[in-house]
């Protein structure tokens, strides 16, 4: 009998890993605390050769380096809205409604992110192109404001790993094969249920995703983007171009 409970619970933690998100440090018991991240980050090398190979890859797809509409947008997924939760003193950091904290690029947009913060106005995530000072922008829906950021930290509440239901991890990854294209395609489903088909370009940095990392839903508004919606990957600090399939 002591050897079929210690079984059950031994198969109580492992499903317990599989539905809490993984952290690159250790959490203190502290009400909340910062985790940094890019704990995968790619070498800078590894990050040039791949912003090149998607503007090669824009270029040849006719994509223009340049959004679609600021005041609207399309999405597979509901959660591709993001709310204000905070900003910090000088306007130079901005944190999300699911606890991402972003750098913001240029001085000159702290007053802008001020601003947001004030009008509680709601924000969604684009990738940044290689002609950008950053790796993602964020867009006001309100004034279609453009400020260019950088993703540096999330904040984690101990006890509430849904950060107050905001907060999206992957619970399972899978690598299919399409019979009808003769290609392997990654699906992703995470925490909130949904299923998410990564587009086969982007198969090199879903192999690098795991179980437990923590996504964030982005929009690529660029002309002949692959897809309505991107995940912004926290440990590698990429992101892949990404449709919910099914919730």
């Amino acid at each position: 009998m002591k050897s079929l409970i210690k079984k059950l619970m031994s198969v109580a933690l492992v499903l317990s890993f599989l539905v809490v998100p993984c952290y690159s440090e250790e959490v203190a018991e502290d009400e909340t605390q910062t985790v940094s991240a890019g704990s995968k980050k790619l070498s800078e090398e590894e990050r040039v050769a791949l912003k090149h190979k998607r503007a090669e890859v824009a270029d040849d797809g006719n994509e223009r380096g340049e959004l679609v509409s600021n005041d609207m947008y399309m999405t597979t997924h509901p959660m591709a809205g993001h709310g204000l939760y905070k900003t910090f003193p000088l306007g130079d950091r901005i944190e999300l409604n699911d606890g991402s904290i972003w750098q913001v690029w240029f001085s000159s947009d702290w007053e802008i992110v001020r601003r947001w913060m004030y009008w509680n106005d709601q924000v969604i995530i684009c990738p940044g192109t290689i002609f950008d000072a950053a790796d993602y922008l964020l867009v006001s829906q309100r004034t279609g404001e453009v400020v260019p950021v950088n993703l540096v930290e999330i904040e984690v509440i101990v006890g509430d790993p849904y950060f107050m239901g905001q907060r999206l991890w992957i619970e399972r990854i899978d690598c299919i094969f399409d019979m009808i294209c003769g290609c392997y395609f990654y699906e992703i489903r995470l925490n909130d249920g949904s299923y998410w088909e990564v587009d086969t370009r982007d198969s090199y940095i879903a192999s690098l995703m795991c179980v437990g990392d923590i996504v964030f839903i982005g929009v690529d508004e660029h002309f002949g983007s692959p897809s309505y919606n991107i995940l912004v990957h926290f440990n590698t600090l990429e992101y892949v171009h990404a449709d919910c399939v099914a919730r």
